[in-house]
């Protein structure tokens, strides 16, 4: 089953690349990118505007530095992944012709690569020149007819996502995935997926055609909100600290937006106890309305 993605490197969380002790003995280090409803860049947020719970705990943050990606001291890498099955024939072009614009037009701190799957191994490897990437993007098609629906093979499925994650795993610095499917894989069981996305830094950034209408969650964190993970690739966007992008008539503005939201990230630190050995569930919220929050939804210490 051949399935298509695109792979940008970007990480969530801190504690997966980086030990604990390094961020202080009581405390850690979460990315969390925040926009507004255009997609921009809210790069003015303070200490105060931050919300961090931990299984439903609220902690206290004890420091908040903007960062943008093009001086950032961690690498970033793009994989694009193809998933052709469930990408529509008949709007694949512009999709994938977008997708190799935005991958040319990617600043100098991006490394690239390509992998189509079902295939084993990575086709362009991470680093080689964005020009190949795009090039073998124009290169392919979708397959997806929905007029001749086939059933959702979710071990096909399941297995493609998880080899995903296991190429960017291998990957240093920030990973994310720009997933481009048209179908929602809502009936497929994807929350161990998700969970391991988010626990290994890998951002899963998912644009869709038959996507539904997104609305900013609210950010204002309930205390009875635990970080909760639900199945589909809605899910594994959230739970990942990616996002969920419908992509409409013109492809080419999904893309811009896509552009920047990856321009720059936060970097919250907030303190820890000895109950946090293990893994648990984080949410990453802000006061101020009408922003959305990308940040990962699980860690582990």
């Amino acid at each position: 089953m051949a399935r298509i993605l695109i792979v940008m490197c970007g990480v969530a969380l801190l504690a997966s690349q980086v030990p604990a002790a390094q961020a202080g003995a009581s405390s850690l280090v979460v990315d969390a990118r925040v926009v507004d409803r255009s997609g921009r860049a809210v790069t003015d947020l303070t200490a105060d505007d931050f919300e961090v719970r931990v299984d439903g705990a609220p902690r206290r943050i004890s420091a908040v530095r903007y960062e943008p990606a093009s001086a950032s001291d961690q690498p970033s890498s793009v994989l694009v992944a193809v998933d052709r099955q469930n990408l529509r024939i008949e709007t694949s072009r512009l999709t994938l012709d977008a997708a190799a614009a935005f991958v040319a037009g990617l600043s100098a701190p991006h490394a690239v690569g390509l992998m189509v799957l079902p295939e084993e191994k990575v086709r362009v490897a991470i680093g080689q020149p964005a020009a190949d990437v795009a090039k073998a993007l124009r290169a392919l098609l979708g397959a997806y007819n929905p007029r001749m629906p086939a059933g959702d093979d979710e071990l096909s499925a399941r297995t493609a996502l998880h080899r995903v994650i296991s190429v960017m795993s291998t990957v240093k610095g920030r990973r994310s995935v720009v997933f481009l499917a048209d179908r929602m894989y809502d009936g497929a069981s994807t929350v161990d997926t998700a969970r391991r996305a988010a626990l290994q830094g890998v951002a899963f950034y998912v644009i869709a055609a038959d996507a539904p209408m997104m609305t900013g969650e609210n950010q204002t964190l309930a205390s009875g909100d635990r970080g909760g993970i639900s199945d589909g690739l809605a899910g594994l966007a959230a739970a990942s600290g990616g996002a969920l992008l419908r992509r409409s008539a013109g492809a080419g503005a999904v893309f811009e937006r896509l552009a920047l939201e990856l321009s720059g990230q936060y970097l919250v630190t907030f303190e820890t106890d000895a109950s946090d050995a293990g893994r648990h569930g984080i949410r990453v919220g802000v006061k101020r309305g009408g922003l959305d929050v990308r940040a990962r939804r699980e860690f582990v210490k």
